[in-house]
């Protein structure tokens, strides 16, 4: 199989979206009646553009309700359900930010704690380094994704189940700066508060996302994939790999070796109704204390990407008008072979949105999707 390097957080990529009001197919005057009608639409439409790519969508807003659809094939005949799981790449650094906080809470970590505190020392990684640089992706670490043999370690054996220690000690370039002087989006700074958290608790980054967050949200569709057994039906993930303009289905691949080497910034599998359950939960006060919870949402570094992401808090992005139009949302995205996701809530009207894609087809899609999605629950409610 091809390898493909999955998308930096869709921020590599240059998204031109067309106006707001364009973009979501709707006029300004134009009222939704039946959310749930009208989400299957956006879908479904979304569905047609491709016939191996699918779509599914969550929407809950207080006292209003919970929306859930998808469309499309997940593979053969088998049509694509809400309920599905899907790999939602580096959505996982919300739930491992969050635990970090609630460490933070209990007394057991703290925000200036450097690297030399909890882990030994790894090549090109400055042990002076806090856990707040980490947070924030100021630490200058460099991107394992970025090292020239990683992706031919991870074809070599797709069943291999990497260590962080081993990844660390493997895939870490030279860093970009020194610590606290610049930002730089790098996955290997979530895999580092990973390895965090397991010094910290002395247990598992699995056993820890399970015993704080998935058990006790009732997330029946959710695991760490490559370090925990399946739960629930994965919609399959598409990628054209020999370029000949057909998707394939990559399910048949063990890609054990992959997500492992992401684990704690990307290794999340998840649908769209345990997603909003997550965000109504950690944004409703039900995992962190007021304060820190103000603290991970406004502790904010602006970013040099401001079209797509504005600002970084502890995992979670604050969108960019190219992403969200003239909507304030937070929340986060996720980009790998054969899925993309978005997550956004949005403060103004206290809802929160899921949408998640099979195929890989370009990422200008599964933004317009929530455009469409945004527009169409902003539209509901103005009408209630």
């Amino acid at each position: 199989m091809k390898i493909r390097q999955p998308r930096r957080e869709l921020l590599s990529v240059l998204v031109a979206l067309t106006p707001w009001v364009a973009a979501c197919g709707q006029s300004p005057t134009e009222q939704v009646s039946d959310l749930g009608e009208e989400l299957q639409e956006i879908v479904d439409r979304g569905a047609q553009l491709h016939n191996a790519v699918g779509f599914a969508a969550g929407v809950f807003v207080p006292g209003q309700g919970t929306w859930l659809v998808a469309s499309g094939i997940s593979h053969g005949t088998t049509p694509l359900t809400p309920g599905m799981g899907f790999h939602v790449a580096s959505i996982t650094k919300a739930l491992t930010a969050t635990i970090v906080c609630q460490l933070i809470e209990e007394g057991a970590v703290a925000l200036e704690d450097s690297l030399h505190n909890w882990l030994p020392s790894y090549a090109n990684i400055d042990s002076t380094i806090t856990v707040h640089q980490l947070l924030h992706h100021t630490s200058g670490v460099r991107d394992i994704w970025n090292h020239p043999s990683i992706w031919d370690s991870v074809a070599a054996n797709w069943s291999r189940v990497w260590t962080a220690e081993e990844v660390l000690s493997t895939f870490v370039g030279e860093p970009h700066f020194p610590p606290g002087t610049g930002w730089y989006y790098t996955n290997t700074n979530y895999i580092l508060l990973g390895l965090i958290i397991e010094s910290a608790t002395g247990s598992s980054l699995a056993e820890e996302l399970r015993q704080r967050i998935m058990d006790p949200l009732g997330l029946e569709h959710t695991y760490l994939a490559a370090v925990e057994p399946a739960v629930g039906t994965l919609a399959h993930g598409w990628i054209d790999v020999d370029d000949d303009g057909i998707l394939d289905d990559i399910s048949a691949v063990e890609n054990r070796s992959y997500y492992s080497i992401g684990i704690a910034s990307s290794a999340l599998v998840t649908s769209a109704g345990d997603l909003i359950t997550f965000s109504q939960a950690l944004l409703g006060g039900q995992l962190l204390g007021q304060e820190m919870l103000d603290q991970m949402l406004t502790d904010r570094v602006i970013t040099p990407v401001p079209d797509r992401m504005s600002w970084y808090g502890y995992g979670i992005q604050g969108h960019g008008p190219t992403v969200v139009g003239n909507v304030e949302a937070w929340g986060h995205t996720g980009g790998t072979g054969g899925y993309l996701a978005v997550w956004a809530y949005l403060p103004d009207s206290n809802a929160h949105i899921v949408v998640l894609q099979t195929g890989d087809t370009e990422v200008i899609q599964v933004y317009g999707k929530l455009q469409e999605v945004i527009a169409a629950t902003l539209e509901y409610l103005s009408a209630g």
